[in-house]
């Protein structure tokens, strides 16, 4: 079993943590693996200290603009040509982004010239204010009085609860009360009629979702990665989703509905096309028409890693018994 320091409380953390618990009340002894701590390389050493260099060095907003793109640096890096239509349709906009290393500047330079790092735009305000109500929450404690009904009488899952809430307050919470101030500087100044987002419902993208909608700005999200089974938070809260095609949608709409929300609504799916693979360029080994590629595409699931192991393999040997076979295995982006 492993776990991730500073793992958010959806995490897939809370897999090995419930098999954990379940085995600590049936008394069963239960070994940890823990992962090995590698040593930071040199390179990425001096490629952090150059980054928090660069964040010393603030931007300035300007305001007003239609429309405000939130994107990770190697999204927006692949939506470069959908960029470039919105330059040709003249529709004024801006770019926010974040985590943006020396390399993804210069190619961001080159292919937009202007845009925003959310890190450049955290003042001395922000950051007292920030300081000021993570002191106070820590004070709280509020953790200990944590209590759930259906739990009361099994002190174990109680307390490792509480533990939950308690490392998500020292650890998490100081950043999010950060990138909600942050948000409410960058929405307040440029005042966008749409914001565009990327990796809805991820939590940096959230801050910035709901704070728009309450200040009545229409949001909207493109898919970013193929969901085959239902994720438990995986549905986006945007006002409007945008799929890839009609295979998508269909898609989607079979695996809508978790645990803690309601299905979405099919008029919040629109139909689009992806702003991410058009940048890829065509193989140049010869394709020969008699030979049969297939790609297969997989999310790796560390847990129960054996299993899905198993049945992987047996789905390699079944197909080298076609002749001809060109296999291409590519794992899910976060991955690679």
């Amino acid at each position: 079993l492993s776990d991730y320091k500073s793992a958010s409380v959806i995490s897939g953390s809370l897999i090995p943590h419930a098999f954990f618990l379940w085995a600590k009340e049936k008394s069963i002894k239960v070994n940890f693996f823990e992962e090995r701590v590698n040593k930071i390389r040199l390179v990425s050493r001096i490629g952090k200290l150059i980054q928090s260099a660069r964040f010393i060095r603030k931007m300035h907003l300007q305001v007003n603009s239609d429309l405000l793109v939130l994107a990770p640096p190697r999204h927006l890096l692949q939506m470069s040509d959908f960029v470039e239509v919105l330059k040709k349709n003249k529709v004024s906009y801006k770019i926010l982004t974040y985590g943006v290393t020396y390399d993804y500047k210069k190619k961001f330079d080159k292919l937009f010239g202007q845009y925003l790092e959310k890190e450049r735009l955290i003042d001395n305000q922000i950051i007292a204010q920030a300081n000021q109500a993570h002191k106070v929450m820590l004070q709280g404690k509020e953790w200990i009085t944590f209590d759930y009904p259906k739990y009361k009488r099994r002190k174990i899952i109680i307390d490792y609860i509480r533990k939950k809430i308690r490392a998500y307050v020292l650890e998490e919470l100081g950043q999010i009360i950060t990138e909600k101030l942050t948000a409410d500087k960058i929405l307040g100044t440029i005042k966008p009629k749409l914001l565009l987002t990327i990796t809805d419902p991820d939590t940096k993208a959230l801050t910035f979702i709901d704070l728009a909608k309450k200040l009545k700005i229409k949001t909207l999200s493109f898919q970013h990665g193929a969901d085959f089974t239902s994720i438990p938070y995986s549905l986006p809260v945007s006002d409007k989703y945008i799929v890839w095609s009609y295979i998508s949608k269909k898609c989607f709409l079979r695996n809508n509905y978790t645990n803690t929300q309601k299905h979405l609504p099919k008029v919040k799916v629109l139909i689009g096309e992806s702003p991410f693979h058009k940048f890829i360029k065509p193989s140049k080994s010869k394709h020969h028409r008699h030979e049969l590629n297939v790609l297969f595409l997989a999310t790796i699931h560390f847990f129960e890693q054996g299993l899905v192991s198993y049945y992987h393999k047996q789905l390699f040997e079944s197909l080298t018994d076609l002749d001809s076979l060109k296999l291409m295995v590519r794992t899910h982006d976060y991955q690679n």
